[in-house]
């Protein structure tokens, strides 16, 4: 007798969070306590880091840059082109910007609705000399409509990420 079909369930508990601050990292933020941080290894001279969450097989891939007022434009430019490039199908992206003028923290977080390997992805600076971009990433294809709680979950655990992230 065949099996019937079934549906994908993910129990999404209440949200934790920890405090990430590493030396040699400009910044501070808090992330989820169900993810882990990951480092490239001592030495590198990179500024990237992963957000991993085991259990449901996403990472939120981070990186970092010095810039410029002068190559402000550019870094922006930059991140938006990856958005673009990224899109399959989709519906809609929503852009929700972010300030915090006493943190100088500055930053957009996009929402991108339909089908993208990326429907997350945030940008963040000081209009200075800091810039900090990441997008998140399921491990395995998925249908947008199967995992829409997931992303949603895991969209608040990312604006956490900004309204906490301080430069050092």
């Amino acid at each position: 007798m065949p099996k019937p079909r079934g549906m994908l369930r993910i129990d999404l508990p209440a949200p934790r969070y920890a405090e990430f601050s590493a030396p040699g990292r400009p910044y501070t933020f808090r992330f989820s306590r169900l993810a882990n941080v990951e480092l490239p290894p001592v030495g590198e001279a990179d500024d990237r880091l992963n957000i991993t969450y085991p259990k449901w097989g996403v990472t939120i891939y981070c990186s970092g840059a010095a810039i410029t007022p002068a190559t402000l434009s550019a870094a922006t430019d930059e991140c938006r082109e990856l958005i673009r490039r990224s899109v399959r199908d989709v519906h809609a992206v929503t852009e929700q910007a972010y300030e915090n003028p006493d943190a100088r923290v500055y930053g957009v977080l996009f929402r991108i609705e339909g089908d993208s390997p990326a429907p997350i992805r945030f940008m963040l600076t000081d209009s200075a000399a800091h810039f900090f971009q990441g997008a998140l990433y399921y491990s395995d294809r998925v249908s947008p409509d199967s995992v829409a709680p997931l992303t949603d979950y895991l969209l608040r655990d990312v604006a956490v990420l900004i309204q906490t992230f301080r430069w050092k």
